[in-house]
C-alpha cells in the first residue's frame, strides 16, 4: 500500500511560520504542519505547544516558527507505507508530512494509519 492511499489532507493541518499560537488556543491538535507556500518547513505537535505555553501571554506572543521542529522529515506520497512505518518506529514519530515529487505538501500520515495497515495485513493472512 502506498502512502497516498491513506494520508490525511486537510487545510486544518496547515499553519504559517508567523501565525500566532492563539489561533489554535481552543482547538485540540495532534499535529500541525508549518508551511511556506506549498512546502512544509516544520511540524508542531500538541506536546510542543504544551511545553512552550505557560500563560495566556505565551499564546499571543509565540509564533509557530518559535516552537516548530525543523527541518521537517517528509516522505513521498508514492512511498510504501511499510517503509514509512519503519521510519516512524525508528525515529519515534507519530506523524510525517507527505510530499509529492515537487516537494509540495499533500497530506500527513500518522502512526494510526500505519497501525491500521498492519491490522489489515494481519487479517488478510488468516
Amino acid at each position: 500500500m502506498k502512502v497516498k492511499d491513506c494520508k490525511i489532507d486537510d487545510e486544518y493541518l496547515k499553519v504559517k511560520p508567523d501565525d500566532s499560537l492563539i489561533m489554535v488556543k481552543n482547538r485540540y491538535c495532534h499535529f500541525l504542519v508549518v508551511m511556506e507556500g506549498k512546502k512544509p518547513i516544520g511540524i508542531v505537535t500538541n506536546n510542543d505547544i504544551i511545553r512552550h505555553v505557560k500563560s495566556e501571554d505565551d499564546y499571543k506572543r509565540l509564533k509557530f516558527k518559535d516552537i516548530m521542529s525543523s527541518p521537517v522529515v517528509t516522505v513521498n506520497e508514492d512511498e510504501d507505507i511499510e517503509n514509512v512505518g519503519k521510519i516512524m518506529v525508528e525515529r519515534g514519530f507519530m506523524s510525517i508530512p507527505v510530499v509529492n515529487k515537487d516537494g509540495d505538501f499533500t497530506g500527513l500520515i500518522t502512526y494510526f494509519d500505519y497501525l491500521g495497515f498492519l491490522a489489515e495485513k494481519l487479517k488478510s493472512k488468516k
